[in-house]
């Protein structure tokens, strides 16, 4: 009876030792990663797919909270039974920047008003001349400065082509090479009005002699010169006009001309030492011509 009870006891006690070890070795196994503990993987995948769910509920309800606002974005991105007008095929003409109008200095023919001296009245090509040049050198053009040059200009002319009082395209191109040593200009023959638009909107500027009375300008003093000079600075497309530099006073920076009075009104006069008879309007007799000045 004895020797019975002795077996049971020791198979207990080994059944509890193999139990012992087996923990043993499933806890050693789980602390260095020898053995994946499932319930805990599961645990955090089930802690992710909460996390994932909450995210999409609460991304539903920030949409469902304004649908208008999602209407309107979709109608501006999709807009349905939109007409859309037909574009006729034509030149759309925008004006130029002000960077050239605001950089052209000016000057009038007369800087300090002294109309009492009659040669201030014949230098309307000497102080295009100025304004140009001094345009092309980014050099302050002060009164003093302008009256300096244009007394100077006014004894190389009557030096070199006898008389000051009218100069043409053709002599201003003696003052501007052999005076200033001068050479970004060229003259153009035969114009029309859209080679002045276009040389403008390449960023010239331009010399343009013209009949002074036609300009009918309401500021000129009667008996008007015939022979007058103008630099043109700009083109407004929007109110077809020229925009010149009128030396004649020194209230005419940025003086404005239809587009159409200041072309008709162009004459390329020749140098004279008197005041000529008025043009005819025929091209043969009033031809048009201008100097392009660029940088």
């Amino acid at each position: 009876m004895k020797k019975k009870a002795y077996k049971k006891a020791l198979y207990f006690l080994n059944l509890l030792i193999i139990l012992l070890i087996s923990a043993l070795l499933y806890i050693v196994a789980v602390e260095f990663g020898l053995f994946k503990d499932d319930s805990i993987s599961s645990e955090s995948e089930k802690t992710t797919l909460e996390q994932q769910t909450n995210q999409k509920d609460q991304i539903k309800q920030e949409e469902q909270a304004k649908p208008e606002e999602s209407s309107q974005v979709n109608k501006q991105i999709q807009p349905e039974n939109q007409i859309i007008p037909e574009v006729e095929n034509k030149k759309i003409i925008t004006p130029i920047t002000s960077n050239i109008t605001n950089k052209v200095p000016f000057t009038s023919q007369a800087p300090y008003w002294e109309w009492s001296n009659d040669i201030y009245e014949e230098w309307c090509e000497e102080a295009s001349i100025i304004m140009a040049v001094y345009w092309t050198k980014w050099e302050e053009l002060t009164k003093e400065i302008a009256d300096t040059e244009m007394k100077n200009i006014s004894n190389f002319e009557k030096k070199t082509l006898w008389t000051y009082l009218d100069t043409s395209l053709q002599d201003v191109w003696t003052v501007l090479k052999d005076y200033f040593s001068f050479n970004k200009f060229k003259i153009k023959e035969s114009i029309t009005k859209n080679d002045i638009i276009d040389s403008l909107n390449s960023g010239n500027i331009l010399l343009v002699p013209v009949y002074w009375r036609d300009l009918d300008n309401p500021n000129y003093n009667s008996p008007w010169p015939t022979e007058h000079m103008v630099v043109v600075i700009w083109y407004n497309p929007l109110d077809k006009e020229f925009i010149t530099h009128d030396p004649w006073t020194r209230n005419w920076k940025w003086f404005k001309y239809n587009e159409d009075v200041l072309f008709n009104a162009i004459w390329a006069y020749p140098t004279s030492d008197k005041k000529l008879d008025a043009p005819s309007n025929s091209n043969e007799t009033r031809k048009k011509s201008m100097m392009e000045i660029y940088k």
